[in-house]
């Protein structure tokens, strides 16, 4: 008995003095992020990326490194780069350094740090806090369409379901049926809206509606409504279509409209949300209506094929549409200009992306989330909308 006893504290002593052993041992020791594989040409790039990490870039231009009794720790940093060379990730172990360092300055350092022609577009931690994760992208080469004497047809898209808005972004409607396009004047957001997106949708067989308070070129074109009482009407009418549609559809004992072959996609574009806004606060029953059938049409619309179009200059609770339908508006997003500069107007409609550098963003210019268009467009990245000429 007593031998037992003596046996399983000198277990005890000898396991509890390895694992101190252990943990002398391996408390420097760097955690390494398993990036995916990639093709020849990308590991040659994600090699080329990772050489500018040297220990003296980590520890005096980033300060990413802890001071220890054996001197500072480094942490590793991994880079990955997708097959096409046009976007990629660096891993950088994180040892505590992140929540104290300002975000915004870290990403534009390591965008100096990065060779051409890449910048960082994003940060944020992964695989539970261990590793900060810097998104880059190629921002020199331009991926936007050009339209030559109002010809769209060369951007219609096989599935008509879906919109291509350049030559590496598609909007599937059907996967997300609704979309925000944010921008101060002059920064092209109608002419994206009404002047490309419209026009494609139409040559696929969209049924379009365009709506705008302050009357346009594009409310010309499409026999737009351009009154709070005819919007509001507009809106109304679209919810009684809508349950048409959902009763066949339950009907045919389909899942939605995208399995009928006569039942087409329709676009409702609101332009000018802020002005509208302002215009129905002097009506509250008109305003109440006008909320009541945009609630509908955000939540049910999806099924119905029916998508809202939201355009607006500012990214506010003032300027766009009501906080109950904000929330189904922000799985395809677009800002434009100044608007994709402003942390606050990023946080209204694509939150946990405050901390992006700043650009100087040009005409037709700024950044979009679209999902379910790949996983590039998960998290912003430059846009440019298509140039009409």
């Amino acid at each position: 008995m007593i031998l037992n006893i003596f046996v399983f504290v000198l277990i005890l002593i000898v396991s509890l003095f390895s694992g101190i052993l252990y943990l002398i041992s391996n408390r420097d020791k760097q955690l390494i992020y398993k990036v995916p594989e990639m093709s020849k040409e990308a590991l040659k790039r994600s090699l080329k990326v990772e050489k500018k990490f040297t220990a003296s870039v980590l520890a005096e231009a980033l300060r990413v490194g802890i001071q220890t009794t054996r001197g500072i720790k480094l942490p590793s940093v991994s880079v990955w780069v997708a097959d096409d060379l046009d976007t990629g990730a660096i891993f950088i172990e994180n040892l505590g350094s992140y929540e104290k360092l300002d975000h915004s300055k870290m990403i534009e350092s390591i965008s100096g740090i990065l060779p051409s022609p890449y910048e960082t577009v994003a940060s944020y931690l992964v695989t539970g806090g261990k590793f900060i994760q810097f998104e880059f992208e190629d921002t020199t080469t331009s991926h936007k369409f050009i339209v030559h004497n109002h010809d769209f047809s060369p951007f219609i898209s096989k599935d008509v379901h879906s919109i291509r808005l350049s030559d590496d972004l598609v909007w599937n409607a059907r996967k997300v049926p609704h979309f925000s396009i944010i921008g101060r004047s002059g920064s092209a957001k109608s002419s994206f809206s009404g002047g490309y997106i419209a026009n494609v949708a139409i040559l696929q067989g969209w049924q379009v509606f365009y709506a705008s308070v302050k009357p346009d070129q594009y409310t010309k074109k499409f026999n737009g409504y351009t009154t709070p009482e005819r919007i509001t009407q507009l809106a109304e009418n679209l919810v009684k279509y809508m349950h048409k549609r959902l009763a066949k559809i339950q009907k045919k004992g389909a899942d939605d409209y995208g399995d009928l072959e006569n039942m087409n996609d329709i676009a409702f574009f609101i332009d000018e949300i802020g002005h509208l806004n302002a215009l129905l606060d002097s009506d509250k029953k008109l305003k109440l209506r006008f909320e009541n059938a945009m609630k509908s049409l955000s939540f049910t619309g999806r099924s119905a094929g029916i998508h809202l179009i939201g355009i607006s200059q500012f990214a506010t609770i003032e300027a766009f549409l009501p906080s109950s339908v904000r929330g189904n508006m922000k799985d395809g997003v677009v800002l434009l200009g100044n608007t994709a500069n402003s942390g606050e107007e990023r946080k209204f409609l694509i939150p946990g992306f405050n901390d992006l550098p700043n650009r100087n963003y040009q005409r037709g210019q700024g950044i979009a989330m679209v999902l379910e268009s790949g996983n590039k467009w998960k998290t912003p990245h430059y846009f440019e909308t298509p140039l009409i000429i």
